[in-house]
């Protein structure tokens, strides 16, 4: 399931996620650069980790004028059904570059394993699908990877107060909200 366009203008400038076990995080992965490499982009190697049932945030920063999709292949045939795979749509352009932010919540009883999640970017007036050829744009793969939910959580919001010349405070909060 292949994705090119025929221009290299309306680009993915960087893709991130947050709240996920891993995540992902490839801002300003292409800049403004303008090269015939950069229609296609694998980045399969880069995944956000979670659990059924679990949310991650994601955040994609993208040129001037470019408005963005985003599917996932839950049924893992890498065909990224149009509709029923499509995550979120982004039809709301701005003339300068911005960022298009959202979560995702796994449903629960998704099976663990990888499944490809498909970013890509086109001009605001243009229609563009999942696979196969578009008129501007580029397309950016990642992978969310769905494991068991971890019997120990990791923290976050990790700080470091009260610090003296022979002690420090380290705060921090687990799943549950607690510090």
């Amino acid at each position: 399931t292949s994705s090119s366009t025929t221009s290299t203008s309306y680009k993915i400038i960087g893709f991130s996620t947050t709240d996920g076990y891993t995540n992902i995080s490839n801002e300003a992965a292409n800049g403004n650069t303008t090269t015939a490499a950069d229609i296609y982009n694998n980045y399969s190697n880069m995944a956000v980790t979670q659990s059924p049932g679990g949310t991650f945030n994601y955040s994609v920063t993208v040129m001037s004028y470019t408005e963005l999709e985003i599917w996932i292949d839950l049924n893992q045939d890498m065909i990224f059904d149009p509709t029923e795979e499509l995550l979120i749509s982004y039809d709301d352009y701005a003339t300068s570059a911005h960022t298009y932010t959202g979560s995702f919540t796994i449903p629960t009883g998704t099976p663990l394993g990888d499944y490809r999640m498909r970013v890509r970017s086109r001009y605001y007036t243009s229609a563009i699908s999942p696979c196969g050829t578009g008129p501007s744009g580029e397309t950016e793969d990642y992978t969310l990877r769905i494991v068991e939910t971890p019997l120990c959580l990791p923290v976050t919001e990790l700080n470091v107060g009260d610090i003296s010349y022979n002690s420090a405070e380290l705060l921090w909060t687990i799943a549950e909200g607690t510090s």
